[in-house]
């Protein structure tokens, strides 16, 4: 079976400074689509200046995603493609940055809240003559809400710190709410509720540069498979230890090495779908 669908798509985007310390964007979008219609979003956003080392910001904004065809046609027989509308969020974040130039140090702080509506969803309790989970807009309560952390240090000139988490708190109503299965979690699937990500960036002349990066990803819950009945599981955290080194030779070669997942950690970003071990590359490019 052959299906084809097309979206045609306008935006408009205002880039201004109404006031001396103060930035400031605006764009409107227009998509027409050939099933589901015609929609608008838009984004605005805001950065003040403090002085020269601070700065706040802030952005508001709308989005969508279109049924997919396989939504359309290929799940679960929607009888009426038509009365499935695209699902829609809304977003805010604020947030500030700083630089202390004497200690070489920058970081900056975000919060941020999206909100999600009408979830597409094939519910076996979604029936149409005669079809089970078939795919239809729902009500259920879906959201994001969170803070980012990041931070740069340069203790020394050729030394570079980098810092990064991001806490989630969300809800899934599409699952939580749903009186077909239980909610063994509440967070959204796969979005971990901590992340921490950091570098050590080392210099060690003008041809050898290493980096060490850590990365840690909390528990996460996923949707089941058919060897478990389709209950769902939670995913345990994981840590990686990769390591970098780039090596210039007489400003014509490049040797590159890589080792990743260092102490070969054993893990799934999505379930039953296995994730690479210690691997270890080597690069050497010339330059024309």
């Amino acid at each position: 079976m052959r299906h084809e669908e097309e979206i045609a798509s306008q935006y408009v985007d205002l880039q201004f400074r109404p006031l001396e310390k103060l930035y400031a964007t605006a764009g409107l979008r227009k998509d027409k689509h050939t099933i589901a219609g015609t929609y608008n979003t838009g984004r605005a956003t805001l950065a003040y200046k403090i002085d020269g080392n601070s700065k706040i910001r802030s952005s508001f904004g709308t989005g969508l995603r279109f049924p997919s065809l396989n939504e359309y046609y290929f799940g679960s027989t929607v009888i009426d493609i038509e009365s499935l509308v695209p699902e829609e969020s809304t977003s805010f974040d604020f947030g500030i940055d700083k630089k202390i130039p004497e200690h070489n140090l920058s970081f900056s702080a975000t919060i941020f809240r999206v909100d999600y509506e009408n979830y597409i969803g094939g519910w076996a309790s979604n029936t149409d003559n005669g079809n089970s989970y078939v795919q239809k807009n729902t009500d259920a309560t879906n959201y994001s809400r969170g803070l980012e952390l990041s931070s740069n240090w340069s203790p020394k000139e050729d030394l570079s710190i980098n810092f990064g988490y991001t806490f989630t708190k969300s809800y899934d109503g599409s699952t939580c709410s749903n009186p077909d299965d239980s909610c063994n979690d509440e967070m959204n699937v796969r979005i971990p509720k901590n992340a921490i990500s950091t570098s050590i960036v080392k210099n060690f002349n003008n041809n050898f540069t290493g980096t060490a990066q850590y990365k840690y990803v909390g528990e996460r819950r996923d949707y089941g498979g058919s060897d478990n009945g389709f209950a769902q599981v939670i995913l345990k955290d994981y840590s990686l230890l990769n390591i970098y080194a780039d090596y210039e030779l007489q400003n014509e070669y490049n040797l590159s090495f890589s080792l990743k997942n260092l102490f070969n950690e054993k893990y799934n970003e999505a379930l039953n779908y296995s994730t690479p071990g210690r691997s270890l590359n080597l690069k050497l490019q010339r330059k024309f």
